[in-house]
């Protein structure tokens, strides 16, 4: 079985893989700690890809989202107060989204109240979707990850960082969801797990995969024994990276058919771990990662160049991957053939 065409990185197909896959996921767009309690903030959502402007706020004890495009002539609103304000035409919106000022209008009518924005919240994590395609709760079954410690809620302003690779966005995501390249990229990395024991977990529309710690290294209590990293890649910009010490969240932003930024940000448990084992040289893999995948990018437009096979176990994350992408292009043949994935044990 082979990988999907090398097209699907190319320029042809950039403005399809915009509408059909981002506009229908689910991002990254602030974290709880930004959010002011019965007040909203301005946030953008995919930045000059989707560009969509949104209003975010603490409200009535929930996260709440709107669109932060006016209803009358489509200006972007302002925070103002405990709600917002058009900058055009003066008009006011509640934090609840309810318009209660219309000059020019007798009274705000039904129409006029700001468009609900669908999110949810995992952990520090605000996610938000314009048009999803998918429910949150089906990105992930939740009881894979119930043996994992509470996620920790405040993050760590020294582990925040971005950086950008001249590659498109999914050969940075692909590149996430396999271990196959650990032992060739990542040298450090590798001598803190036991690749013997590497596994994979596809399921709903996303990834889990397992590194077990080599003996005596800093890990977590797993299921099935010490875990030095429970990486897990949600749909389809989202990274969750689970380690003795924490989490670290790398959040991926498309700029274009060759250039992605990634934001990464880390939630501090046990700050007496953060040099050690798996998670303890994140920048150094972080720049091995994305030299990797410009190189990638750089094959990926040759004209000599022809998609290859799937890696078997190793590449099982690779391949769910790709057929839920298949799914939202709605392709009439299919990238991938839809089989079902077991979780497997990959060895060297």
């Amino acid at each position: 079985m082979t990988l999907p065409p090398l097209s699907l990185y190319g320029e042809a197909r950039w403005s399809e893989l915009v509408e059909r896959v981002l506009a229908r996921s689910w991002h990254v767009v602030a974290s709880i700690d930004e959010l002011p309690e019965e007040a909203l903030v301005a946030r953008t959502l995919l930045p000059g890809v989707l560009d969509e402007p949104l209003l975010l706020g603490r409200i009535d004890g929930g996260v709440r989202g709107w669109s932060a495009v006016c209803t009358h002539r489509a200006a972007v609103l302002e925070p103002h107060g405990e709600g917002a304000r058009c900058p055009y035409h003066g008009r006011r919106f509640t934090g609840a989204g309810r318009c209660v000022t219309a000059p020019g209008f007798e009274r705000p009518g039904e129409t006029d109240h700001l468009r609900p924005v669908s999110i949810a919240t995992l952990g520090p994590l605000v996610f938000a979707a314009i048009a999803p395609a998918m429910p949150f709760t089906a990105l992930f079954p939740e009881e894979r990850l119930a043996w994992l410690p509470a996620l920790p809620v405040l993050s760590d302003p020294l582990g925040e960082a971005s950086f950008e690779v001249d590659a498109h966005f999914l050969l940075y995501v692909e590149n996430y969801l396999e271990g196959l390249h650990v032992p060739f990229v990542h040298p450090g990395l590798s001598a803190a797990l036991d690749l013997g024991d590497y596994r994979v977990e596809p399921a709903g529309w996303s990834s889990l995969q397992l590194g077990v710690a080599r003996e005596g290294g800093p890990s977590l209590h797993g299921p099935d024994g010490a875990i030095a990293a429970a990486w897990v890649g949600l749909f389809c910009t989202t990274m969750l990276n689970h380690y003795p010490w924490g989490l670290s969240v790398n959040i991926v932003e498309p700029l274009g058919a060759g250039r992605t930024r990634i934001r990464y940000r880390r939630w501090v448990r046990d700050p007496a771990l953060l040099e050690q084992g798996a998670g303890g040289a994140l920048e150094q893999v972080e720049r091995e990662d994305g030299a990797i995948v410009a190189r990638v990018q750089r094959g990926a437009r040759s004209r000599l160049a022809r998609p290859g096979r799937y890696a078997p176990r190793w590449e099982d994350g690779l391949r769910h991957f790709h057929q839920r992408l298949a799914e939202l292009l709605e392709t009439p043949e299919k990238m991938v053939a839809s089989v079902g994935l077991e979780p497997t044990t990959p060895r060297l």
